[in-house]
């Protein structure tokens, strides 16, 4: 039972037996906040450009993540009146964020709640390659997605991944829709060249959402759970 229409094409060339039965998020993805809600709710300033951060879940991404988001939030924050919301996994320790953000804390709101709200009223979203890309253009919030590993584990990986890109974003419109800074590219001038880019250019921004509702209409209607049963059930002939 497959998630994305892509891997049907997959299955097929290996002749196993699948069916596409539509994206679980499409069950789950919903927001009870407005922007102006959230905001208020946060004691945030709605007239400011909010840019939401997540940097991943596990503690090795943030490891490899932050350093680059931290130099990020500076730079933009030099330019631009900017609200930064840091988006943290359940799982992880708070302090792990609080200590390497101690000096640009007044510019970042570390939220471990209400993340769908957080990103939908966001005007950009940076974003670890995974399933946030996802979240983010369901909710129709442009990204822009990055990844960085061990530098061992990158080059013992390289030759075996084949793929021209790396967010499922980008995999799913079958086009680079939008900007992925891997390994090396992952920097912060890169990222804030690229985020200007995008909250500037309108016609950009507009070419990214119309790209999500795509992907958004590609996952099916909001019955994964229930395509799945029905799957089930057929199988085992009841």
């Amino acid at each position: 039972m497959l998630i994305y229409p892509f891997e049907e094409q997959i299955f097929v060339e290996a002749d196993i037996p699948s069916v596409f039965v539509g994206h679980p998020l499409m069950e789950s993805i919903s927001t009870s906040l407005s922007r102006e809600e959230f905001c208020q709710l946060y004691h945030l300033d709605p007239a400011k450009i909010q840019i939401a951060l997540l940097p991943g879940s596990r503690p090795s991404e943030i490891v490899y993540h932050m350093p680059v988001l931290l130099d990020t939030i500076t730079s933009l924050g030099k330019n631009r009146n900017i609200q930064f919301l840091l988006l943290q996994a359940e799982h992880l320790d708070p302090s792990i964020f609080r200590n390497s953000l101690a000096s640009v804390s007044d510019d970042v709101l570390i939220l471990d709640t209400h993340h769908y709200e957080a990103l939908s009223a966001s005007d950009l979203a940076l974003s670890a390659c995974g399933t946030a890309n996802l979240e983010a253009a369901l909710l129709g919030t442009p990204i822009i997605a990055f990844y960085r590993i061990s530098p061992l584990t990158y080059f013992l990986g390289k030759p075996i991944v084949k793929i021209p890109r790396y967010s499922i974003v980008n995999i799913l419109s079958g086009r680079t829709v939008i900007p992925e800074f891997i390994q090396k590219d992952f920097t912060a001038d890169n990222l804030c060249r690229a985020a200007l880019d995008i909250l500037e250019d309108e016609e950009r921004r507009a070419d990214m959402l119309e790209q999500f509702t795509r992907i958004k209409e590609s996952l099916g209607a909001k019955k994964a759970s229930e395509n799945a049963a029905h799957e089930l059930a057929r199988i085992l002939n009841l």
